[in-house]
């Protein structure tokens, strides 16, 4: 399940779903530090992918199991998906891909916010 307050509701939404793949990874392109414009480093990062339905401000809610309430990431973003017309084509609109959204929430790791919050008390303790 994940909780928030998506489209700005003035209530908490729960949304249910299951763990789509436990499997998948997210690549960023990453810049390299003093060097020529265009190169970049690949950056992996282990996420989820859950089978729930989020929106807008559903970002940094939390996902947990009904069984037990233990969370198990955070909910970052929904896997967009491109509008194709009968060819195969990506429908756009003044230039810009038309999308929609998969059904697919991108998950962070509880790890990693754990990790992220250790570190940064670290940090600030000095």
């Amino acid at each position: 399940m994940s909780s928030g307050y998506p489209l700005n509701r003035p209530v908490l939404i729960s949304n249910s779903g299951i763990v789509a793949s436990s499997w998948d990874f997210d690549v960023a392109e990453t810049p390299i530090p003093n060097a020529p414009p265009g190169f970049s480093m690949p950056d992996v990062g282990d996420v989820y992918l859950a089978d729930i339905e989020v929106n807008p401000r559903n970002s940094g809610g939390p996902v947990y199991l009904v069984d037990d309430a233990s969370t198990i990431g955070v909910c970052v973003a929904t896997q967009q998906a491109p509008v194709m017309d009968e060819r195969g084509e990506h429908w756009k609109i003044e230039g810009r891909s038309l999308t929609y959204s998969s059904g697919l929430t991108v998950v962070v790791p509880s790890r990693y916010v754990t990790q992220l919050l250790e570190e940064g008390y670290k940090a600030e303790a000095g």
